[in-house]
């Protein structure tokens, strides 16, 4: 599609550089949404959640939390299979890695993009954290930190699966979650060796 003198430059970017493949997939066809609820996530934890909660006792959320983690585990454990097996065990390179728009549902380029589709409503999913601390009345827990990386993870999301499913960008999810990893070690008392201690 060329761009006609009416375009703008960024008009005409968004619509000629997007992946066809995933313009129809839920959450997908507009930014807007993404946006909508990202917003929305920041209004309730620094706003209408405290708001909410202020009169009120801490909940008891024990049992919700621990399904909650227990969905959390068994999800990223199988985003992690789908990661490894179409991509890094499947040939893809590390370093440098190029897009495969391939449009055949069984290509392993397709099931990059679906599995970068799932890890995106997995982060929205992740709002929860938030709401289990400030129904729990740990209002300390909503910093800046946790609220911006919530914010910010589906419209991530978003633009990855949009302009580059798959590929070299991909690493970086990998190297920001492994992150997680650490700082989870490190409020386990696990016994991390030297300079690794968070």
């Amino acid at each position: 599609m060329a761009l006609t003198q009416n375009d703008s430059f960024m008009d005409g970017f968004v619509r000629e550089k997007r992946d066809p493949r995933v313009t129809d997939w839920f959450l997908m066809s507009s930014i807007y949404p993404t946006l909508a609820l990202s917003v929305a996530y920041v209004v309730y934890a620094k706003i209408v959640g405290p708001w909410h909660m202020r009169k009120s006792e801490p909940w008891n959320v024990k049992t919700p939390l621990m399904l909650y983690n227990l969905l959390q585990i068994i999800g990223n454990v199988w985003l992690l299979q789908r990661y490894l097996k179409f991509g890094w065990l499947a040939g893809y390179n590390l370093v440098c890695q190029d897009v495969e728009r391939d449009a055949d549902p069984s290509s392993n380029g397709y099931k990059m993009a679906v599995t970068i589709w799932w890890a995106t409503m997995f982060r929205y999913l992740d709002f929860m954290d938030t709401f289990f601390f400030i129904v729990k009345k740990k209002f300390g827990h909503v910093n800046a930190l946790q609220t911006i990386h919530h914010f910010l993870m589906p419209i991530y999301g978003w633009i990855v699966l949009n302009y580059g499913p798959g590929g070299r960008i991909l690493s970086a999810f990998v190297i920001g979650f492994s992150k997680s990893i650490i700082v989870a070690l490190g409020s386990w008392n696990v016994d991390i060796p030297g300079k690794c201690r968070p």
